[in-house]
């Protein structure tokens, strides 16, 4: 069986699709699989076990000239000689309409698209009821009942529990042993998302006064001028500045046989996590720990509480304040309660989270209580509660349950935004005999006082009075 995976995206995506990956080739063991994406990332996913074939595709000029309606004859070709060979099964991965048509046109005449496809006559894009509930759950950032390791893992059956670590690579020697070795991740993808260097001095020098080192320096070309600020102001031959030192073939052996790697929402850091090496992850402005926080056994995550978090990445910010609510002490005092157990940790600002190994699964919990994090994690176990309930997939745990128990005053209202994550009214009357009666059953289970006509009123405003009715 000839299996095609188009994945379009960065770093931090392919390193997140490892669970997936090992459970394709689980299921299909005798399967070719083959990986559509971009030639950048092409270097990582010819180092994954899983993964027989790649093919690189010039995924930034294509994407200008589709945005752009410029299709000259070398871009066409370029798009249809990716169709040559045809596919039993195509995992669409990515939700790009780039990705939708390559999955149309890579299937065999009798072949299965998972994921986003355009319809056979090009009139629109479709997708499963799954996927398409779970980008628009992504869409509505602050609820996140899924982490995006799961929502690919789910694409395929969740028959076992998801492993820690998930990311397999073909044998090599590590290219660093010592002791007591971090990694510190300097660059993120935009401004919002980068943590000051100021702050990373400060960290260093805590992490080297408590013995710990050496410390290695992470990043691209564009990073080496950080690294250099940095290691001048610390003077010490135990920084080590390696951006754009080390490739992407070689990344994965740097982070794997590191003690901890700290950084923000940022490839080398979910790379690091799938691997297995304990991770700290620093959240901050658009990245939200409970949708793309370090997902295994040993990782953490601190988010930066703020009324604006998560926002957006087009937003407008002129101060960035939610980088400076993540102090260099809050991170070093986490790191040395990772690698020394002994050690407390004391603090009331910002939510630490650690990822916690559930039957099937991992969720993000607070490491130590803080104040008004209840009502998130409320909101997030009533939607994956419910996601469960509809799909019949085993992600809730007693554990979870535990929050759906806890009535808080706005506990009505997260049921019913649950509805809303659904956005439109089109998409709820089209799908709501197999989606709403599980929810609705689910919820009413749950025996909460005046809860129907809560229901009945939520619906009205989204489907209007006369489907509500019927629904019910």
């Amino acid at each position: 069986m000839d299996i095609l995976v188009i994945l379009l995206t960065r770093i931090g995506d392919l390193a997140q699709s490892g669970a997936f990956l090992k459970a394709l080739k689980n299921q299909y063991p005798d399967s070719n699989v083959t990986l559509m994406c971009n030639e950048y990332v092409s270097q990582l996913g010819e180092k994954i076990k899983q993964i027989d074939h790649v093919i690189p595709i010039p995924w930034s000029s294509l994407k200008n000239a589709i945005s752009n309606s410029n299709f000259d004859g070398d871009v066409l070709k370029s798009i249809l000689s990716l169709g040559q060979k045809k596919y039993d099964l195509v995992y669409n991965l990515t939700y790009s309409r780039l990705g939708a048509a390559l999955a149309l046109l890579t299937v065999s005449k009798n072949g299965m698209i998972y994921g986003t496809a355009f319809n056979s006559d090009l009139s629109g894009t479709k997708a499963n009821l799954f996927n398409e509930l779970a980008r628009n759950f992504l869409m509505t950032r602050s609820v996140s009942p899924l982490n995006i390791v799961e929502i690919i893992r789910l694409h395929l059956p969740l028959d076992s529990p998801i492993p820690s670590p998930f990311l397999d690579l073909r044998g090599r020697a590590p290219i660093i042993k010592e002791p007591g070795s971090i990694g510190i991740v300097m660059g993120a993808g935009s401004r919002k998302r980068h943590w000051p260097a100021h702050y990373m001095v400060e960290l260093i020098s805590l992490l080297l006064h408590e013995g710990l080192g050496p410390i290695y320096l992470l990043g691209g070309p564009k990073d080496s001028p950080t690294g250099d600020f940095i290691k001048k102001r610390l003077k010490t031959d135990l920084v080590l500045n390696l951006a754009g030192k080390i490739g992407l073939a070689d990344l994965p052996y740097l982070l794997s046989s590191l003690n901890l790697v700290i950084g923000t929402d940022t490839g080398p850091l979910h790379l690091a996590a799938g691997l297995g090496t304990m991770t700290i992850g620093l959240f901050f402005g658009p990245a939200w720990a409970l949708e793309t926080g370090p997902f295994g056994t040993a990782q953490h995550a601190i988010q930066a509480m703020m009324p604006c978090a998560p926002c957006i990445e087009s937003a407008q910010c002129k101060n960035f304040d939610c980088r400076l609510r993540i102090t260099p002490k809050q991170v070093f005092e986490l790191a040395k309660n990772m690698l020394h157990k002994d050690s407390q940790i004391q603090w009331d600002e910002n939510v630490i989270l650690e990822s916690v190994r559930t039957r099937y699964t991992f969720q993000l919990r607070e490491k130590i209580p803080f104040n008004g994090f209840a009502k998130v994690l409320t909101r997030q176990a009533v939607h994956r509660y419910l996601i469960s309930k509809a799909f019949e997939l085993p992600i809730i745990d007693i554990d979870s349950c535990i929050y759906l128990t806890q009535i808080h005053d706005d506990v009505y209202e997260e049921i019913v935004d649950a509805f809303y994550a659904l956005k439109t009214k089109s998409y709820l009357m089209t799908n709501g005999n197999l989606l709403l009666k599980p929810w609705l059953n689910s919820i009413l289970s749950l025996d909460y006082p005046d809860l129907k006509d809560k229901l009945i009123f939520a619906l009205n405003e989204l489907l209007g009075e006369y489907h509500a009715k019927v629904t019910f």
